[in-house]
């Protein structure tokens, strides 16, 4: 029991660390990129930048196994968010999780300048390919 636990562990963490230096070789630098909330989940990853109030959506590619749009590498597959100034998504990204084709972003300081958060639900459209909004900007 204790081997296959570690062996999982072992394979997240270089997952983890494969999709780091995937990011980091993407057009823009991986600064500029986030990283403060990440998520991997299958053939998704998710990037949180809540300095830019934005997610981005990485997709594996099975048979290069190299992320980016789930075609070609170093190209995001698609990014979520807003202006940071809209009300709902100020820090939006700080933190993301990915349960199937559900997608919860957090946004700490989402309604106002105070510690007053939101969050927001993206639900994957396996008909159009895309991450679309559940919820408007709420403050939860």
């Amino acid at each position: 029991m204790q081997h296959s636990l570690l062996r999982k562990l072992l394979f997240f963490t270089l997952f983890f660390i494969e999709l780091h230096a995937e990011v980091a070789n993407n057009e823009q630098p991986l600064t500029q990129n986030g990283g403060d909330g990440v998520a991997i989940s299958g053939e998704w990853a998710f990037v949180g930048d809540q300095d830019e109030c934005l997610v981005h959506i990485y997709k594996l590619n099975y048979s290069t196994m190299e992320w980016g749009d789930g075609v070609t590498s170093d190209t995001i597959y698609q990014t979520l968010g807003n202006n940071c100034n809209a009300a709902g998504f100020r820090r939006f990204g700080a933190s993301v999780s990915n349960s199937g084709n559900w997608l919860a972003v957090g946004a700490p300081q989402g309604t106002n300048k105070k510690a007053t958060g939101a969050f927001h639900l993206y639900e994957y459209n396996t008909a159009t390919g895309d991450w679309e909004a559940r919820t408007g900007n709420k403050g939860y």
